[in-house]
């Protein structure tokens, strides 16, 4: 039995090696935008939020798993990975979306399909560490956009600006949770015993007035302990990589004014490899009753002090979640090729070089990311309501590549609502399966990072989502089918800017599982 144990576990490790090595692969070769935007900076910034916060608005800082399975991996706060228990838990998820652009004169369609993520995270030590790692894109560039100019001394002048390539990110994140078995402490402490035995003591004599005190006392100190057993805090460990291809041309369409000009063509090609570091905290606070409404109840006579409001408790457990990230600002290493030259075209379409004005190969320097932070807040009813509130901020006006800036690039902001419902979460609930369901649902506000011809671009979106529960679920096991949807736009068409109205669909897998179990028999 042993044995067989031993090897399911080296199969597990084998197929999640397996299943890495794959997504590298495949990550390398897609580009999922194909928005004129991804022009300026790193590209479309592809953020870190999974399914399950994808479809909530992207809340992300302050969401935590309960004490009721499923459990998610939630990478965007590296404090929340104790939150998955003593269960080991596989995220996997796919990206689809449709993207219209729309400027005063054209108007587009595209679509375009990516990995959005894998991860695991599993349990150290439970109750005080546990581990995440995965791969997600960071960032995607993928546009080709072309501008026509008439300039008095020269004529006809065309510009052409392509750009490819895309950053990823591999990360290991930990949390530690220094205070996890604070409870388990408390009660075996003999001060706590005593307290519990003179309780009992009081009980027995009909001493209420004593007997009400030290209940108190008790629930409050049980209380505390069990709001300090929650903090946790995290670090995020994670590598970017990636290429990131661009290429400007300017083009002398033949006529009598300018068939002197040959055309030039500036390609640069910058590789990103570096470690950048993120950071998070989390603490929650459960709310067990509630004040009824009325004077005071006094349980003693009227010369004591031990007088209490009374109180109703709960059906059903509030827990308040508050949570924090922080990005560091960090150089990243790079390096870059340039080359510029002129050239002329032949009638059968081939480029013939004239003269090379910049030549440079892996020139070394470095890309500033600028820091990051956010702030959130989850509140909780039981097993099935759940609304939360995200706030982040990214310093983009500090970005810089190889010591250039650019004025186009301002600091962000980005607000997100969203909640949860699920009428039956208990996972061995009977019953209807669509009572078992989680259903999501969120609104976002993003003012970007992009101010172009003197217009700040912001964007805003309306998001949707199922958890649906498949397969065989026993205490060892535990799978969710993750839907999410989000239409949105970005942008403007006035002013010589294109509106991007976006549909974007994600399709995730969520696998809880329980590994390092001891045998009952050898």
């Amino acid at each position: 039995m042993r044995n067989n144990r031993k090897a399911i576990t080296a199969r597990r490790f084998a197929l999640s090696a397996f299943c890495i090595l794959h997504f590298t692969f495949c990550i390398f070769a897609q580009t999922s935008t194909v928005s004129p935007y991804s022009r300026y900076g790193l590209g479309d910034l592809q953020g870190s939020n999974f399914v399950q916060s994808f479809s909530m608005g992207g809340i992300s800082t302050a969401l935590r798993n309960d004490s009721a399975r499923p459990y998610y991996i939630n990478s965007s706060n590296p404090a929340s990975y104790i939150s998955t228990g003593k269960f080991t838990t596989y995220e996997a998820g796919v990206s689809v979306s449709m993207l219209q652009l729309k400027s005063e004169s054209s108007k587009q369609t595209v679509n375009s399909a990516s990995i959005a993520y894998l991860a695991f995270a599993m349990p150290v030590l439970p109750k005080y560490w546990a581990i995440s790692f995965g791969l997600q894109p960071y960032s995607s560039v993928g546009y080709k956009v072309s501008d026509h100019k008439t300039l008095d001394s020269i004529g006809n002048v065309d510009y052409l600006y392509e750009g490819s390539g895309g950053i990823n990110r591999v990360y290991f994140g930990n949390t530690i949770q220094p205070f996890g078995n604070a409870v388990g402490r408390l009660h075996e402490t003999e001060k706590f015993k005593n307290l519990q035995r003179q309780k009992e003591a009081y009980r027995l004599a009909g001493d209420q007035c004593n007997f009400e005190k030290l209940r108190n006392q008790i629930y409050h100190m049980d209380k505390r302990k069990q709001n300090l057993s929650t903090f946790s805090a995290g670090l995020n460990a994670s590598f970017l990589f990636g290429n990131l291809e661009s290429t400007r041309r300017v083009l002398y369409p033949n006529n009598s004014s300018n068939q002197f000009y040959y055309n030039t063509k500036n390609s640069r090609t910058m590789r990103i490899k570096d470690f950048s570091f993120d950071y998070g905290v989390q603490q929650t606070f459960r709310i067990d009753s509630m004040p009824k409404k009325g004077k005071w109840k006094l349980l003693c006579d009227s010369s004591g002090n031990s007088g209490s409001k009374n109180r109703r408790e709960l059906k059903e457990k509030v827990r308040v979640t508050l949570g924090a990230t922080f990005g560091m600002a960090t150089d990243l290493n790079a390096k870059r090729d340039i080359l510029s030259f002129s050239y002329f075209t032949t009638a059968t379409g081939y480029e013939v070089p004239k003269d090379t004005m910049e030549n440079f190969t892996a020139q070394e320097g470095t890309v500033s990311l600028p820091m990051s932070g956010s702030a959130g807040i989850v509140v909780k009813k039981g097993e099935r309501w759940l609304i939360g509130a995200d706030y982040s901020f990214q310093n983009w006006s500090e970005f810089s590549s190889f010591g250039e800036s650019s004025s186009d690039l301002k600091n962000s902001m980005r607000i997100s609502l969203g909640g949860q419902y699920t009428p039956n979460k208990a996972s061995e609930a009977k019953g209807s399966y669509w009572k078992k369901v989680q259903y999501r649902a969120g609104l976002k506000y993003y003012n970007t990072y992009l101010d172009l011809k003197d217009t700040r671009l912001t964007e805003s979106s309306v998001s949707l989502g199922l958890g649906l529960p498949v397969g065989f679920r026993t205490q060892f096991n535990y799978s969710v089918l993750n839907l999410g949807f989000e239409i949105g736009q970005r942008g403007t068409s006035e002013n010589g800017l294109v509106k991007e109205q976006f549909y974007r669909a994600v399709i995730g897998l969520t696998i809880n599982d329980k590994w390092f179990q001891k045998p009952k028999f050898d």
